[in-house]
């Protein structure tokens, strides 16, 4: 009888030294907004559909190793998002023509190809869209809420295939750049 008494008398104290300890381990939970901004380099030859990889869109370069690690969740926050086609416009053309990237597609991760359309100095079609201005209408921000997506969940990173076929040749030395810009609201638990 002593020897239960003395079991079930070990047993609540180590329940009770198990949950002193769980609760200095489950952290303060934190929060940081931000807003980030990705510049990846263009570059493709003239009439060629080429398929461009941004593998380099992990949380931790947004909020740091740790927040990262600790996500709890996350809120886009639209009105900072965009994406710009960024430089379009300093390629030198004959008079009368215009730099064109044609048939401008967005791959994010695992989703579907979204087409942006025809990127060009100056627009004037429906499936066009002006170079070197901040787009966010809704397939713009349907691009940037699966980048966003993909970053809070899983394993916290995506990659980006961008594929056009512009009407002169691009290079690294053109300065053209896709320009993203993520603003969201992360929340995560910090460890002592």
């Amino acid at each position: 009888m002593k020897t239960l008494k003395l079991l079930v008398l070990l047993v609540v104290m180590s329940a009770f030294i198990s949950s002193c300890q769980s609760d200095e381990n489950t952290g303060v939970p934190k929060q940081i907004t931000t807003v980030y901004t990705y510049k990846g380099l263009l570059r493709n030859l003239e009439g060629v559909n080429g398929e461009l990889v941004f593998n380099d869109f992990k949380l931790a370069d947004i909020i740091g190793e740790d927040p990262a690690k600790n996500l709890e969740s996350g809120e886009m926050q639209v009105a900072s998002c965009s994406i710009e086609i960024e430089g379009l416009k300093n390629i030198e053309m004959p008079d009368g023509e215009e730099a064109i990237l044609n048939n401008f597609t967005v791959t994010v991760g695992s989703n579907s190809p979204v087409l942006l359309g025809n990127c060009m100095v100056e627009p004037n079609a429906a499936n066009e869209f002006a170079s070197d201005i901040p787009q966010s209408t809704a397939k713009f921000i349907g691009v940037i809420s699966d980048i966003f997506s993909d970053l809070t969940k899983g394993t916290k990173n995506t990659a980006l295939k961008v594929s056009f076929t512009p009407n002169v040749d691009i290079t690294a030395s053109s300065g053209v750049y896709l320009k993203i810009v993520i603003g969201g609201t992360y929340y995560y638990i910090e460890f002592e």
